[in-house]
């Protein structure tokens, strides 16, 4: 039955162990992603995954706290500048965005004290309403500059927190340029 589930349906298998997949990796622009399913036993392979990913990515980016531990299925997206009014971003949305970008300069990681490649925000409650994104909310918080290692150190614990047996989770990795990550609900 499982090798004709695979036939039928190759994308919505763990690709580690074959069985459904409700965890998903996006990898590539949002155009033509390649999206890589995970059983919630392999999640870690997931997150290793993406961890690669994420680490090798060279454009600064804006991180936002992740929230995969939500009583609703969740994404951990990418949006890059380039495709945020494609996204629905309003423009002060992007300017915002825009302006965090700008402050890297010669930033040190926090860590390390390598160049700084990450902004990570601590605080920032979800971003998502009812009306779409609010960025205003980045106006206020400050963030810590992090090499993209360190960055994911920050990260890490809470995209392994879904164990919500009933909830799906995504994560995309970065592509396209500089941008931000910000949780979503699906």
């Amino acid at each position: 039955m499982l090798s004709f589930l695979k036939k039928l349906f190759p994308s919505l298998v763990c690709e580690v162990c074959g069985k459904r997949g409700v965890e998903y990796l996006s990898v590539g622009s949002s155009k033509k992603p390649q999206v890589r399913h995970f059983c919630r036993v392999h999640r870690q392979n997931m997150v290793e995954e993406f961890h690669k990913l994420f680490v090798a990515y060279s454009p600064n980016i804006l991180v936002t706290s992740p929230h995969q531990e939500g009583s609703y299925a969740q994404l951990y997206p990418f949006y890059p500048v380039s495709e945020m009014k494609m996204m629905n971003f309003s423009n002060s949305d992007i300017e915002i965005v825009n302006e965090k970008l700008s402050l890297f300069g010669v930033k040190k990681c926090a860590a390390c004290k390598e160049q700084a490649s990450a902004v990570y925000f601590t605080t920032v409650p979800e971003m998502y309403t009812w009306n779409g994104m609010d960025m205003k909310q980045l106006q206020t918080s400050g963030g810590h500059f992090y090499c993209k290692q360190h960055c994911f150190k920050q990260i890490e614990g809470k995209l392994l927190a879904n164990k919500n047996l009933f909830n799906d989770s995504g994560l995309v990795a970065p592509y396209g340029g500089s941008g931000i990550y910000v949780n979503t609900p699906l």
